[in-house]
C-alpha cells in the first residue's frame, strides 16, 4: 500500500494497492475495510481507493 495521511484536508489518500498476485474479490474486499478502519482510527476518511 502506498498511502498518505493529509490531517489537513482529513483523507488517507491511498495512491496504490500493490498485489504481489492478483486478488480475489474477498480480499479486495478485506483490504477496503482494513483501510477504511485505519482512516477512522486516524479520524480521516479514505480519497482514491479504487
Amino acid at each position: 500500500m502506498d498511502a498518505t495521511a493529509e490531517r489537513r484536508r482529513g483523507t488517507l489518500t491511498v495512491h496504490a494497492v500493490h498485489e504481489d498476485v492478483p486478488f480475489i474479490p474477498e480480499v479486495t474486499r478485506a483490504v477496503h475495510e482494513e483501510l477504511h478502519d485505519l482512516a477512522s482510527w486516524l479520524s480521516l476518511t479514505v480519497e482514491g481507493l479504487r
